[in-house]
């Protein structure tokens, strides 16, 4: 007859570390039966745990060496500004200033990633020391291709990335490897877009040399019943005529950036016509340029 796994009272809901486990009477062999879940390296769960972002930044600091700071994805995370796609877990990407010596990780292995770090490159984020906003957005654009760069940078910017200063940041660095791809991108930037999607389809006409698309713009189109007003992800606008694009994810597609939620109607355009469920117009949406978010557009 089968032995009944061991599972201590204290770890069924939270995340753990190896040490941990071997205190309670675990081992590494039993830790790799199906009733755990490995996290991160050194840090476990019990399957039937239901984590939230809580416990997930909790399982995140028990993975990571003592006196680091998050970094690329992982502060992008902390922030607010990406989410892994449903089943993958948030990668954990750790730094230490050029200064640091050899660190341990919770599993006793030595790990260390160096990047040269200032004093304003690090914020605290729910108890937690990251990259700061610009930062984390300058290791994330120079490491990734241009288009996605831009995806980057409009996710930021349309959540506080100030560019001016980010542009300080990059002549400061202007000697750094990747940031001429992070020049350009900057320029294509638009915080704007709403979505990861958006900026990759406004990207693909940029780069295929049609005039730079307007970025959500609003439309008053006239109807029987009145006029209503429509808001396209993209409008391009030629010499004789004007077309309208709007990205529609695949089902099995997931967002790359976390993003506010609004809704609105979802507008499919084509050159010279538009063909959608449509919203009276709405004097705060006309006046601002862009859904209010107390409307139904």
């Amino acid at each position: 007859m089968p032995t009944a796994a061991l599972v201590p009272d204290p770890l069924r809901n939270r995340p753990f570390t190896l040490a941990e486990a071997l205190e309670r009477g675990l081992t590494p062999r039993r830790l790799q039966s199906s009733v755990w879940r490995r996290l991160h390296t050194g840090v476990y769960v019990h399957r039937d745990a239901v984590l939230d972002d809580r416990d997930r930044v909790e399982a995140l600091r028990l993975a990571s060496p003592p006196g680091t700071a998050f970094s690329g994805l992982t502060a992008a995370w902390i922030h607010g500004l990406w989410t892994p796609p449903p089943g993958v877990r948030v990668p954990l990407q750790t730094t230490r200033s050029v200064n640091s010596s050899g660190l341990e990780g919770a599993d006793g292995r030595s790990r260390r990633q160096i990047l040269r770090l200032q004093d304003d490159d690090l914020v605290e984020v729910d108890g937690l020391e990251v990259t700061s906003l610009w930062r984390t957005a300058f290791d994330l654009v120079r490491d990734a291709p241009l288009v996605d760069g831009v995806s980057v940078l409009d996710t930021f910017a349309g959540q506080g990335l100030d560019l001016p200063e980010f542009l300080e940041h990059l002549s400061r660095h202007r000697r750094w490897p990747g940031v001429a791809v992070a020049w350009t991108a900057t320029a294509l930037c638009d915080g704007r877009s709403r979505s990861v999607g958006e900026s990759r389809l406004r990207m693909t006409a940029v780069l295929a040399g049609l005039p730079e698309p307007w970025v959500n713009p609003s439309l008053v189109v006239p109807t029987a019943t009145g006029p209503v007003l429509r808001f396209p992800d993209l409008l391009v606008r030629g010499r004789h005529r004007t077309c309208g694009l709007e990205f529609v994810p695949r089902k099995r597609e997931v967002p790359q950036a976390a993003t506010t939620a609004r809704t609105r109607s979802r507008t499919r355009t084509s050159c010279g016509r538009t063909s959608s469920s449509s919203a009276p117009v709405c004097p705060s949406c006309a006046t601002a340029g862009r859904p209010c978010g107390r409307c139904s557009a």
